[in-house]
């Protein structure tokens, strides 16, 4: 008689008693990153009010109360150009062991059940593209613009770029001052475009381009065209921090902006009715976690 107990294997929503564990796993699944690192970003996440039917962290993946898979979400509401209002869910630093990757479409069936909801997978590893096509996701942005905006020779005369103050917060738009406040405390650069008869706000973070090279990666404009209208500002902004260049997320070389364009290079992916908007990276995991 075989008295061995069945495996038992179960996905549910990751709660606060289960953090450090899940800090554990992922740090073992991506040990570039320290363990300080990924309790810090739990921390920031238990923070932030979530959209209505998302998780407060994301979903774990157990067995025998034991996680041994993870993926965190990062959810906020948004507004189309058409105001119309999604759901956008970031699906973030996804970890399963290898014992238990035959168990992963557990985890994906739990994550991605809302057909309304856009999820976006914007950094996925090369072995794991054809995958997630496979599960539905398409690209939106096959690559990256590496602008060096001090270069422009075009954008709007006398326009101006300056850091984020209470002047200025005055003046904006309820969602650009609520955006930029938020992205100001998760360590971006948030700066206010000025020109003769419109203005627009910028949100940056800085990256290494391949571990080397500092730019500053945009993770919030109103479109793309407010870069290159405000190249020359933001060029000597950026410049007195040490950061030449910018990366924006393109399908090509963007017109008014000198550049390169580097193809297959960060491509991003989403899943969902509506594909995310050039440009904008707010409430990701870029913005909040600095990957």
């Amino acid at each position: 008689m075989n008295n061995t107990s069945p495996i038992m294997i179960r996905c549910r929503e990751i709660t606060e008693i289960d953090l450090e564990a899940i800090a554990q796993l992922l740090q073992k699944g991506f040990p570039k990153r320290s363990l300080r690192f990924w309790l810090t970003n739990l921390k920031l996440l238990a923070s932030i009010p979530q959209p209505t039917g998302c998780p407060q962290y994301g979903y774990l993946l157990e067995r025998d109360s034991t996680p041994v898979g993870a993926v965190l979400t990062v959810s906020s509401r948004r507004c189309t150009d058409n105001n119309v209002s999604l759901t956008q869910c970031n699906l973030s630093s996804w970890y399963v062991e290898p014992a238990y990757r035959s168990y992963a479409a557990l985890l994906a069936a739990k994550v991605w059940r809302e057909k309304d909801f856009t999820y976006l997978n914007i950094d996925p590893a090369v072995h794991t593209r054809p995958i997630i096509e496979a599960q539905g996701f398409r690209c939106y942005s096959r690559g990256q613009f590496l602008a060096i905006p001090s270069l422009s020779l075009g954008g709007e005369a006398g326009a101006t770029v300056t850091r984020v103050g209470t002047e200025f917060l005055a003046q904006c738009d309820s969602r650009d001052r609520d955006l930029l406040l938020a992205h100001e405390k998760y360590g971006c650069v948030t700066l206010y475009g000025i020109g003769s008869n419109f203005s627009s706000p910028f949100v940056f973070r800085r990256r290494l381009l391949k571990g080397v090279i500092p730019c500053a990666q945009v993770v919030y404009c109103r479109t793309i065209d407010d870069i290159a209208r405000f190249a020359r500002p933001l060029g000597r902004f950026l410049a007195s921090r040490g950061e030449l260049f910018i990366l924006i997320d393109s399908n090509g070389p963007i017109s008014g902006l000198p550049g390169f364009y580097l193809n297959n290079y960060m491509p991003k992916y989403f899943k969902g009715p509506i594909a995310p908007r050039l440009g904008d990276l707010a409430y990701t995991e870029v913005a909040m976690f600095g990957v």
